[in-house]
């Protein structure tokens, strides 16, 4: 690991990766806190040790990286951030920042893909089966109507 790495590290047994940004000299910046308690999330300085809580620590490899002083630069800048959002603002989000400059979370984009592939489908059959449900009572309606109009 080399100062300006974004790295990443499994939490909750592999449901997600925790990011931060290696300052060097055994510490690194990130946003701290966890994903679903953003009460006392804010960007902060932690010994690796901390960071990594006994995970195994990987380096985050991008196409296209600002120069490391940048980085730093880039991370510093947020140093007492507290405006944590786990789909918006989270850990991801700044150290993609930090590194390349991009605002994104791959963890984020993922599970609104598979939401999106997933649920959406059985959602719009549930609504097209429920339209044409609704259609269908409407027709029935007016020929309830229409046959008791014939019959007067």
């Amino acid at each position: 690991m080399a100062r300006g790495d974004h790295l990443r590290v499994f939490r909750c047994v592999g449901m997600y990766y925790h990011h931060g940004i290696d300052l060097g000299r055994g510490r690194v910046i990130h946003y701290s806190g966890e994903p679903l308690d953003s009460s006392g999330a804010e960007v902060r300085i932690d010994p690796i040790k901390d960071f990594s809580k006994g995970g195994e620590i990987e380096i985050v490899e991008h196409t296209r990286t600002l120069p490391v002083n940048e980085v730093i630069k880039r991370a510093r800048s947020k140093l007492g951030e507290r405006e944590y959002s786990l789909v918006f603002n989270n850990c991801e989000h700044f150290a993609r920042w930090c590194k390349t400059g991009e605002h994104k979370s791959e963890q984020v984009e993922e599970i609104i893909r598979r939401i999106g592939e997933h649920y959406l489908p059985s959602v719009y059959v549930v609504y097209r089966l429920w339209k044409s449900l609704e259609s269908g009572q409407k027709e029935w309606k007016q020929c309830s109507v229409q046959s008791a109009q014939r019959s007067i």
